[in-house]
């Protein structure tokens, strides 16, 4: 069992090999989307607190039946944008 964030991460390494979570046919996948700026840079953004948002096309993979996603945000997502992308999702 990996001890600290390295062997985490070497141990990641290995399992994915040269696979992105997009070849993930079963498990779970958290997405956390984040970013990273000065606040003084964050507002000349427009819309910056719906960059989190971007991330939501990630729940196109539950069409893998034995995927799961767990989305974090900081802020409640508009639940007319989440059931956007489950359309998608038979």
């Amino acid at each position: 069992m990996p001890r600290n964030w390295e062997e985490r991460q070497e141990a990641f390494i290995q399992r994915m090999g040269s696979r992105s979570p997009a070849d993930l046919e079963s498990g779970t996948i958290v997405v956390l989307p984040s970013f990273s700026f000065a606040p003084s840079e964050l507002a000349k953004i427009t819309g910056v607190l719906y960059y989190e948002e971007r991330l939501l096309f990630m729940l196109l993979w539950l069409r893998k039946p034995d995927l799961r996603i767990v989305y974090i945000s900081a802020l409640p997502v508009d639940p007319t944008v989440v059931d956007y992308y489950l359309r998608f999702v038979p």
